[in-house]
């Protein structure tokens, strides 16, 4: 029995350290599952990750710009790219030529630059996609054009030098730094170990570093589009500003013609200025558009608008001769400053520059924003030009009276001018930049703060004569009894490329009792300002009242 019981004992005791030992390590082998799974799992999954999932960069890495409703002026267009890794392509003869049949280029040399090539497909042929899809190292990823053919506000926008992603024109210059800060696009694709993407695995999605920044404009797209097609249909140079009136805000420029910031280099040899924003970048004599400062400049000077002048047709200074639209039947005979500015008489408003001199004349110019930047959010913008002090001592004060000589201004400026007026006297500056957003916040532009120009009892009765302008004058044409239209009418006498030619401006605001757009329009070489600009005045505000 002894015997017995010892090796039962014996037994027992193996069976326990095996127990033991087997009880040991199976706690290790939970220890190390829960150390694999939880501890360390999520680095683990992500070296799996890496080794299935590919990283692409994708689109250029700027910003959006949007309209003020949120809408995107750029990254508009979607259209598929094929994207190779120099390091990973295995190149033939036979896939080469697929390639350049699609993409339009031969990347044969630009492999041998280790940089990873971005190429548009130009002809989508599903048979050749379906067959370099198959290729290491190459993929086919859709995603935003920076621009389109037909880009819209493509002056306000500007464009890039694509090799550095660099802004060289309009916003794009301007807000280089804030539009390409912390901006890199990706997109992830399922790959197999010889890094050739799977088919079917539908993983595939886009990444954006955290940070990129994206502004906001104050340009409304619709009114944009309706400037755009208006200036299209008929006008092949000029361009157009429209301004909410209570903010100063720039809801709409466009200039012609236009350019295509897919086809930069196409433009370079040409010689009609198409990169030139017309509206801030050319100036122009403003002709009897100033009767607007010398209007202002007499009534503050405290000029009886009551007193009359004569008007043979013509003035005579230091035997120069300057003629008045009237000149051919005889002139306007005696008119009052009323009807002198609704008829836009020269003959009366030399005399009356004469009478208040040039010195006023120049300072209220200076007021309403002449001979100095508006400060728009752009650099490309002009100061235009004002005559100075000697020159309006002699007969230059004639022709300063009437907005011709050396005296320029740009769209802008008289945009800028005229919401002074419309605004009883206050300037609310001019604005193009909204917000600035990114994913955590909105950074709300400030705005300038206003300042009163003029006082209100001029600027009152300058919008009454602005109104006769349209209702009884130089724009009788485009009165509608609908619509309470008020505005001034100019014909500017200049020289371009040793020829000489009329430009046709028209500046204005509506309604009358309670504005909230002002619109002025410029049309290079247009010819009268009352049958040219003013007319597109009206189709533009006949199409806003559509939509607002």
């Amino acid at each position: 029995m002894g015997r017995r019981e010892n090796k039962k004992k014996r037994e027992y005791n193996r069976v326990k350290i095996v127990a033991t030992v087997f009880s040991f390590m199976m706690m290790g082998l939970m220890v190390r599952l829960f150390y694999i799974q939880v501890i360390v799992g999520k680095t683990y999954e992500s070296l799996a990750n890496s080794q299935r999932v590919k990283e692409i960069p994708i689109g250029i890495k700027r910003g959006t710009i949007y309209d003020t409703n949120m809408n995107p002026l750029t990254n508009r267009v979607r259209s598929q790219h094929m994207i190779i890794y120099p390091e990973i392509f295995l190149p033939d003869k036979e896939n080469l030529s697929k390639i350049e049949e699609i993409t339009g280029i031969n990347i044969k040399n630009k492999l041998t630059l280790k940089r990873i090539l971005d190429l548009k497909i130009k002809d989508y042929n599903t048979d050749i996609i379906k067959i370099l899809e198959r290729e290491k190292g190459l993929f086919i990823v859709a995603y935003e054009e920076r621009y389109e053919e037909n880009q819209r506000a493509a002056h306000l926008i500007g464009y890039i030098n694509m090799a550095d992603n660099k802004g060289q024109y309009g916003l794009e210059r301007k807000y280089n730094n804030i539009l390409t800060e912390g901006q890199e696009k990706k997109m992830e694709v399922v790959v197999d170990a010889q890094k050739r993407r799977i088919l079917g695995i539908e993983k595939s999605k886009e990444l954006k570093d955290k940070g990129g920044k994206d502004i906001i404009t104050t340009i409304d797209g619709k009114i944009q589009g309706i400037v755009e097609e208006k200036l299209d249909d008929k006008f092949n140079k000029g361009s157009v500003v429209v301004l909410d009136t209570k903010t100063g805000n720039v809801l709409a420029m466009a200039s012609r013609p236009n350019f295509n910031p897919l086809d930069i280099a196409s433009y370079l040899c040409k010689k009609d200025k198409e990169f030139y924003n017309r509206a801030i970048q050319v100036s122009y004599p403003p002709g009897s558009i100033f009767k607007i400062v010398v209007t202002a400049a007499a009534l503050e000077a405290r000029v009886d608008m009551d007193k009359s002048y004569f008007c043979d047709g013509y003035e005579e200074i230091d035997e120069i001769v300057i003629k008045c639209h009237s000149y051919k039947s005889g002139g306007h005979g005696h008119i009052h400053m009323k009807e002198a500015f609704s008829k836009s008489c020269n003959s009366y408003f030399i005399k009356l520059g004469q009478e208040i001199g040039g010195e006023n004349i120049l300072n209220m110019a200076r007021k309403l924003g002449f001979g100095k930047k508006t400060e728009i959010e752009l650099d490309e913008e002009s100061q235009g030009i004002l005559p100075n002090i000697d020159y309006i001592k002699g007969s230059g004060i004639g022709n300063i009276s009437i907005g011709q000589g050396p005296i320029e201004s740009t769209l802008i400026q008289v945009a800028k001018m005229t919401n002074i007026v419309a605004n009883d006297g206050i300037d609310r500056g001019v604005h193009l930049l909204k917000e600035i957003v990114d994913q955590n916040n909105r950074q709300i532009i400030e705005k300038y703060p206003s300042n009163v120009v003029i006082d209100k009892s001029i600027a009152v009765k300058l919008k009454k004569m602005m109104k006769e302008v349209v209702v009884n004058g130089t724009a009788k044409n485009i009165y509608d009894k609908n619509i309470s239209i008020a505005g001034k009418t100019g014909s500017a006498q200049s020289t371009v490329n040793g020829k000489d030619v009329v430009h046709a401006w028209f500046t204005g605001f509506y309604p009358y009792n309670n504005p909230k757009y002002v619109v002025s329009i410029c049309i290079e070489d247009g010819g009268s300002g009352g049958q040219v600009a003013a007319p597109l005045f009206k189709d533009i505000v006949d199409e806003i009242e559509k939509i607002h």
